[in-house]
């Protein structure tokens, strides 16, 4: 009698945890999705030996922009492999905030101005992700991810700045202004890609035909993001991308 009751008790626990718990190969073992977000990247290492950088100590993150599309193959409940293609706007920002002379561009200091660096690179990423879910409450989980990714260089240029709260005169332009842009052109050192980690955090809500995804992702450069060149002060060169992603997108 005690072994039918503990039985009938337990048959009931697993009737009530599969009706609570969704079925998701059940459901659908494969999806297709789009997403887009935005990118915070900036160059970390021995950023000190770039062209240009050396009178540049202040380092800023790089706001881009992400776009991509993703396959989820669920494996069962709890885990699903996910292969994502995706378009990435990243790069570094240097500032100078100490700026005593600016002859080297043509310029009559006549007020403080704080000269910039803007190193852009766009990328084509593939990323593998594996996602083990940590959190399924209904139609709401959260998952952590983790997995590779090869960013492939598609353009790179660099852009020099000069920004003021209050005009200043150019010589070169023999008038006064408040910003100047005193090169903007393509450089050909950034090497042609390089290999990188994803981690972080996947979230999920299921609204029945399709799914409402949410992710945040830090992606770090396993590999160099420039090759060595003799313009470099030093022949060390281990300058890696620092990434942080925000993305939303839908799977169906």
């Amino acid at each position: 009698m005690k072994k039918m009751i503990a039985f009938m008790t337990l048959s009931l626990f697993f009737i009530q945890y599969y009706q609570v718990t969704p079925q998701v190969v059940a459901d659908k073992p494969l999806r297709f999705g789009i997403k887009s977000g935005v990118v915070f990247s900036q160059f970390v290492g021995d950023v000190e030996n770039m062209p240009d950088i050396t009178k540049y100590k202040s380092t800023q993150y790089k706001t881009g922009f992400f776009i991509g599309i993703f396959l989820k193959n669920n494996f069962n409940e709890w885990l699903s492999l996910q292969p994502e293609l995706n378009y990435s706007e990243k790069g570094s920002i240097f500032k100078n905030d100490n700026l005593q002379s600016i002859d080297q561009i043509g310029t009559k200091l006549e007020t403080t101005i704080t000269p910039y660096i803007t190193y852009s690179l766009k990328y084509l990423d593939l990323a593998v992700l594996l996602k083990a879910k940590i959190l399924n409450s209904g139609k709401f989980s959260v998952s952590g991810l983790l997995g590779p990714t090869y960013c492939f260089k598609l353009y790179s240029y660099c852009k020099g700045e000069i920004s003021s709260d209050t005009p200043f005169h150019s010589n070169e332009l023999n008038k006064d202004v408040t910003n100047q842009v005193f090169w903007d052109e393509k450089f050909d050192y950034a090497l042609g890609g390089y290999l990188g980690a994803n981690a972080g955090f996947d979230f999920n809500y299921d609204v029945g035909i399709f799914q409402i995804l949410s992710d945040i992702r830090v992606t770090y450069g396993l590999t160099k993001v420039f090759r060595e060149i003799v313009v470099f002060d030093k022949t060390s060169n281990s300058i890696r991308d620092l990434s942080f992603i925000f993305s939303l997108g839908v799977a169906y």
